[in-house]
């Protein structure tokens, strides 16, 4: 879900210098965004996680004007596909 330290710790490849996929939950959008910034990824896609009817389609988020990492958001279908 990319909210905690372990999380991108524990990620399958290293996440540095790669595009992170990251589903929707737990935390904010910017709070993963500082953290895929910590460990250095080059773009991060959020993508929705299904729990109800209003989280399957992408949504426009916005991680603030200070950011510079660069960031999409997926359906949850899109998502899944990904992670797979």
């Amino acid at each position: 879900v990319g909210c905690t330290d372990a999380d991108w710790r524990g990620a399958s490849l290293p996440p540095q210098g790669r595009v992170a996929l990251v589903k929707r939950g737990i935390c904010l959008f910017v709070e993963k965004a500082e953290l895929a910034i910590k460990y250095n990824v080059s773009a991060i896609l959020f993508y929705n996680d299904g729990a109800s009817s209003d989280r399957i389609e992408p949504i426009a988020v916005s991680l603030g004007q200070d950011q510079y990492l660069p960031a999409l958001f997926l359906s949850h279908v899109v998502g899944e596909r990904l992670a797979k």
